[in-house]
């Protein structure tokens, strides 16, 4: 039986859009708890089987963007800060937070 092939730069193709999402976000200095959950939620994604899942779920969400669509998520990944970092959710899964792009000091 043959094997499906990983998808070619999947992995740095998220952290890319991820960390483009990350400087958007928090301009001036990332706070340490957005960063942690970052590092955190990847670390996971790079031990698991799903780098090929997340990739695919990032082009398509691009593309419904692009006709001004959305892809909804259920289930637990409504969660992960990573699918918010791509850009496919609307509420952020992090602790309420205010952040100050001037000086980039944020209160939690």
């Amino acid at each position: 039986m043959p094997t499906i092939k990983p998808i070619k730069n999947a992995l740095s193709n998220i952290m890319n859009q991820c960390e483009t999402r990350l400087r958007e976000l928090y301009p001036n200095i990332i706070p340490s708890f957005a960063k942690e959950r970052y590092e955190q939620e990847l670390s996971f994604l790079k031990e698991s089987n799903y780098i090929d899942d997340f990739e695919i779920f990032r082009q398509l969400s691009n593309q419904a963007k692009k006709c001004s669509s959305f892809i909804s998520i259920r289930g637990t990944l409504s969660g992960s800060y990573l699918i918010y970092l791509l850009d496919s959710l609307r509420w952020n899964p992090l602790p309420m937070h205010y952040y100050c792009p001037e000086c980039g000091s944020y209160e939690l």
